[in-house]
């Protein structure tokens, strides 16, 4: 789902700024693209979501027909198999910690790694499952930390004429049981 700063601009210029926002959360959170993550999400977690729709299928159709069948076996499969891949992939890029030098107040390299955060490491690491896992993850510096924003509950929003992130969308829900705000 691509998302201008035009787009947003001209529903800023309607005076229709919070619609826009909220039509596209609704459309983002509705999208074939966030479907797709989620199912992939599912697939990491060792869940089969596929074989899960199969049988739901064939307990409809046992339902139809009227004939017993045994789909017993068909409920123990589980594989986490798409786990062992991501984590082989990305514990491979991310072998060995980034090394960050600057130069020093005397000219000389200086290690400033420690001004990224002591966990900085950890979250690049998550940030990179993240991007294995749903095709796009996005990195944010914070006020002296680095933030990370899933695919799944953030919309960016480019520059139609140079392609480059301009702002975005995050969706954020405390509970599924209560209403989301962006």
């Amino acid at each position: 789902m691509l998302v201008t700063i035009g787009d947003l601009n001209a529903a800023k210029e309607a005076e229709r700024l919070e619609e826009f926002i909220i039509d596209t959360k609704n459309a983002f959170l509705n999208s074939p693209e966030r479907a797709v993550m989620l199912e992939n999400e599912q697939y990491y977690e060792g869940e089969n979501p596929f074989l899960g729709r199969a049988v739901n299928a064939l307990k409809r159709l046992r339902l139809d027909t009227g004939k017993e069948l045994d789909l017993s076996p068909l409920l123990d499969i589980y594989s986490n198999f798409a786990f062992r891949i991501v984590d082989q992939l990305v514990n491979r890029l991310w072998y060995n910690p980034v090394q960050i030098t600057g130069v020093g107040a005397n000219g000389k390299p200086a290690d400033v790694k420690h001004k990224l955060g002591s966990n900085f490491d950890d979250i690049v690491i998550d940030i990179a499952n993240k991007a294995a896992i749903h095709g796009a993850c996005y990195a944010f510096w914070n006020a002296g930390f680095i933030e990370m924003f899933e695919a799944t509950s953030y919309l960016p929003i480019y520059d139609e004429r140079t392609g480059s992130q301009v702002a975005g969308i995050r969706v954020l829900q405390i509970d599924k049981g209560r209403a989301q705000h962006v």
